[in-house]
Order: structure tokens, then C-alpha cells, then sequence
């Protein structure tokens, strides 16, 4: 991004590209530095690991995860995502505010191809998170805890589980952002030439040498 400001008249079209092409859509979620905040750990007890399993059944784990992470990618669909990024490039922004309809249409395209592939590896990262989740959970609670949740849900044992939720729910987020952003910046990475057909005719055409 930084070299395309330096650039000469005759390369200034593919910098602008270029820093078209730099665009990625904000992750879904933001991985962190250490994904994996449990691995050293001690084993978990199978257990408390089987009654976790029934809690997040329960609780409707894998959807209420989804639909968090479909707002996100909602978002990204609209082309709101990539439009924001664009915007914050001044020489891309010049170049959409002279045909605004054209960009606004090229980046609707790109979102959804962007929101496709973030929604495919977001629900093929649910299975890696569900089990992330069980592991935090049977790491926190105890089995007997667990089935005491499960029994009592509504009962003062439930504001047990309700306490602790905040941490737990917070370590799985951790672990699923990872999990998806390992899985999506791959993806979006392959979408740069589909990316690069998409606004090309939309940038300056070369002139000069």
C-alpha cells in the first residue's frame, strides 16, 4: 500500500490495483496470539467431557455460535466490508466517487463472494469448535456441576453455570475466532483474481509508457 503513493504516472494504475488487491475483508472474528489457551493442560475428565457434551446440546451451542458469526458475514455480504477498506484508501475512494454505482455493484460481487467463503468455513469450523467448547467447559466445571446444570437449569445451581458462562464463553470465542480466521484468510486469498477482474475495469487505464 505504501509504494503505490510513490509510484510513477505510468505504474500509478497498478498501484492502485495493487492496493485494490491488498484488500481483505475484516475477519469474521480476530484470531488470537495463543489459539489454544488449554493444550497444556492436564487431561480433562471424560466425565465431566460426556456431561458437557449433553449441556451444549442443550443450550443450542452450535447455534447461537452461528448466528453471532452470521451477523458478521451479513455484513461482509453487502459489500459494506470491503466498501469501508476501499474508502479507507484515499486514491481508491477518488476512484469509486467517479462512478459510484459501478463500484457500489463490483462490491456487492465481491462481498458475496467473500461472505460465501467465510460462511462455508465457518460452518465447517463448528465441529473443531464444538469440541474446543466441551473442553473448556468440562475444564471449568465439573461433571457432577455439569449434570447438576443440566437437571436444575433454572434452579440456584443454574446461576452457577450462569456465572461462570462469561469466562467460559469468552475462552470459546477465543478458540473459534482462530479457528475460523485460520480456515477464511486462505480463502480470501484465492478470491484476489476474481477480485482483480472485478475492479479492474473500474481503475484508470495506463497511460504513458
Amino acid at each position: 500500500m505504501k509504494r503505490h503513493l510513490a509510484m510513477t504516472r505510468v505504474g500509478a494504475r497498478m498501484g492502485v490495483l495493487a492496493g485494490a488487491l491488498a484488500l481483505t475483508p475484516a475477519p469474521v472474528v480476530a484470531a488470537p496470539a495463543d489459539p489454544a489457551p488449554s493444550s497444556q493442560q492436564t487431561p480433562v475428565d471424560p466425565a465431566a467431557k460426556a456431561a458437557a457434551e449433553e449441556l451444549l446440546t442443550l443450550i443450542a451451542f452450535e447455534k447461537t455460535m452461528e448466528e453471532g458469526a452470521m451477523a458478521s458475514i451479513a455484513a461482509m455480504r453487502s459489500g459494506s466490508v470491503i466498501g469501508r477498506q476501499v474508502d479507507a484508501n484515499p486514491q481508491l475512494r477518488l476512484e469509486r466517487a467517479k462512478n459510484p454505482q459501478a463500484w457500489d455493484k463490483a462490491l456487492r460481487r465481491i462481498g458475496a463472494l467473500q461472505a460465501d467463503a467465510a460462511e462455508a468455513e465457518t460452518k465447517a469450523a463448528m465441529p473443531a469448535i464444538r469440541a474446543a467448547a466441551v473442553d473448556i467447559y468440562a475444564r471449568k466445571f465439573s461433571a457432577a456441576d455439569l449434570r447438576g446444570f443440566i437437571e436444575l437449569y433454572r434452579t440456584p445451581l443454574g446461576k452457577t453455570l450462569l456465572d461462570g458462562l462469561p469466562q467460559v464463553m469468552g475462552n470459546t470465542m477465543v478458540v473459534g475466532q482462530a479457528l475460523i480466521g485460520q480456515r477464511v484468510a486462505p480463502r480470501m486469498r484465492a478470491l484476489q483474481p476474481k477480485i482483480q477482474a472485478e475492479l479492474a475495469p473500474l481503475l484508470p487505464r495506463k497511460s504513458g509508457k
